[in-house]
């Protein structure tokens, strides 16, 4: 069993976390840190995006870039996110289904009017910027 270093009350206030280049496979462990903003787990192994409901009054800034996530997913009780990178993934900018799949995360979204667009570089993954929320 894992034992944390930290206090419970400093997980609480703890705002920001980079936990990069870590070989993390799957999101989990963060139901104490009810006051994370940013969440950085860019260069990891994650395929599936999951265990971040825990987060979903909080968290307004999520980097998931670099990782071997194929499916925007996971996201849709997030209601606070206003930034989200998942550029250098195997989510296909070309794919009909990453339009659809952003149109569902929008949707849910709702509430802060979510404003997202997808921009394409040589490589395949998009970078995805939310603004206050419709997708183009």
């Amino acid at each position: 069993e894992f034992r944390s270093p930290f206090a419970v009350e400093q997980l609480r206030e703890l705002s920001l976390l980079q936990a990069g280049l870590r070989r993390i496979e799957d999101i989990h462990g963060l139901e104490r840190c009810t006051g994370l903003r940013e969440l950085n787990l860019h260069m990891n192994e994650i395929s599936v995006i999951s265990g971040l409901d825990v987060l979903a009054n909080s968290l307004t800034s999520l980097n998931l870039s670099s990782n071997r996530i194929r499916r925007i997913e996971g996201l849709e009780r997030l209601s606070r996110l206003t930034s989200l990178d998942l550029s250098s993934n195997e989510v296909r900018a070309d794919s009909p289904r990453l339009a659809v799949q952003l149109r569902l995360f929008c949707r849910s979204q709702r509430s802060a009017g979510c404003n997202a667009s997808t921009r394409s570089s040589a490589s395949r993954s998009p970078t995805i910027r939310l603004r206050r929320c419709t997708v183009r």
